[in-house]
């Protein structure tokens, strides 16, 4: 006899239980699924558009509980975005605030104070940075403001160099040429 933990729980039966254990039940749903999987994905829409205060309610519960997900997959999300849009292949790691906390601190990175955000630095997104724990840092919002103020300039100033570095190699060669 199977212990009554393992029996999920009914408000309209006399013991509180449903008669069927969660792994037979389980079995019943994957093979109700793969015999018709329109016919479930429907029913799952209709109930769902009957009751959409519940499934609110529900999603509110779960993302009450279960922030540093939420969080984290924030973070993911927008890193992705980001990366895509400087034209890099998004490289993500999977990690938590917690494991950021873990690793760096609990508090910003730059300044001490409280965190809120995450810095990809030391290699900025922009620039090809990877969303790793060794490549990102607690951050406030104005020392995350003030990174990517400081990777654009560096961007600026590296394009800037290489512009004077391509000039000078210029010269040199016309120098050569003159003298030859």
């Amino acid at each position: 006899m199977k212990p009554l933990e393992e029996f999920h729980r009914n408000r309209k039966a006399k013991d509180g239980r449903r008669p069927n254990c969660r792994e037979c039940a389980a079995e019943y749903a994957r093979r109700r699924y793969a015999e018709d999987p329109a016919k479930v994905r429907a029913a799952s829409r209709a109930w769902r558009d009957a009751h959409p205060e519940q499934v609110a309610a529900t999603g509110k519960a779960w993302r009450e509980q279960n922030r540093d997900r939420v969080e984290a997959n924030h973070w993911r999300m927008e890193y992705r975005r980001r990366a895509r849009r400087a034209g890099h292949e998004p490289a993500v790691e999977m990690f938590d605030r917690s494991d950021v906390a873990a690793r760096w601190g609990d508090q910003c990175f730059h300044c001490g104070g409280p965190w809120e955000h995450l810095d990809h630095f030391p290699v900025a997104v922009q620039d090809g940075g990877h969303h790793s724990l060794e490549n990102v840092r607690p951050s406030c919002e104005k020392d995350n403001y003030a990174g990517k103020v400081g990777a654009k300039i560096r961007r600026e100033l590296i394009a800037e160099r290489d512009q004077i570095i391509a000039d000078t190699e210029a010269l040199i060669a016309d120098a050569r040429a003159l003298a030859g």
